[in-house]
């Protein structure tokens, strides 16, 4: 790494060998492996030992995200603002919320924006502090921030949020690939009723979540449930009841053989 870093920090090796190791030489590590990053952020890589068991090694991760990578102000782009939708809630009071990333600009409920993907114009009807379930209403919100939006026109997760749409594209977040359901069951309902419950409420967690899907497999009579793997379907069917107070049973999905 030192090898690295040399050519741009020669002060770094002075310090290296002229030892021991005094606090002026990590601050200037931390500073070429941070120039480094913004320089050849597809050719550098820093990797932290970490455990989620009892929280071991996250801190420096956390710690590391500051010192290394680049802030939202950094942004040397064009773009007077560049929002990125991660995913989609719903709120009972609120409805739909849409979880974003500022990415540039302050952003305000008069705030002017395109969304990429379609073109349109998305005006913005709510800007909320998300903490928990609590929605707090905000004025404004600054560069760096996850916030939470209410628009009057459609967006989705994935979707670039920008100021001007004649700009470069190389400017925009890429969108997140939605991976292919993994795992398949049939959902059983002890009634119609609660059948009906379920209808009106599914729609909502197939856009909170793409990679769930539903479907009605006619042939075989079966409500057909699609997620990444068991334990993806049990928590879909967890937050049903907690939620809703919907109970659904799971059972093997039949397959049609041609």
């Amino acid at each position: 790494m030192l090898e690295h870093l040399a050519p741009r920090l020669p002060q770094l090796t002075d310090e290296y060998l002229a030892g021991p190791l005094e606090p002026s030489f990590f601050a200037l590590l931390k500073q070429g492996l941070r120039e480094t990053i913004l320089l050849r952020p597809n050719e550098v890589c820093l990797g932290f030992p970490c455990s989620a068991l009892k929280n071991k090694g996250l801190q420096p991760i956390l710690n590391g995200i500051i010192d290394y990578l680049p802030s939202p102000r950094e942004n040397k782009d064009d773009q007077r603002h560049l929002v990125f939708v991660y995913r989609s809630l719903f709120d009972e009071t609120h409805g739909k919320i849409n979880v974003v990333r500022v990415f540039k600009g302050d952003l305000e409920r008069s705030t002017s924006l395109f969304n990429a993907r379609t073109g349109r114009a998305v005006p913005l009807s709510g800007l909320f502090r998300i903490h928990a379930n609590e929605f707090v209403e905000i004025a404004r919100a600054e560069e760096g921030d996850i916030v939470g939006i209410k628009t009057e026109e459609e967006v989705f997760s994935g979707d670039n949020l920008v100021s001007d749409l004649g700009r470069a594209a190389s400017s925009f977040v890429s969108s997140y690939q939605i991976s292919e359901p993994l795992y398949i069951a049939s959902l059983e309902f002890d009634s119609r009723e609660i059948f009906e419950k379920f209808s009106k409420v599914i729609g909502n967690y197939l856009v909170e979540d793409p990679s769930l899907r539903y479907e009605f497999d006619k042939p075989n009579d079966q409500h057909i449930v699609k997620g990444l793997g068991e334990l993806h379907i049990e928590v879909l069917l967890s937050r049903l009841k907690s939620d809703h107070g919907i109970s659904v049973g799971l059972k093997r999905a039949n397959v049609a053989l041609l």
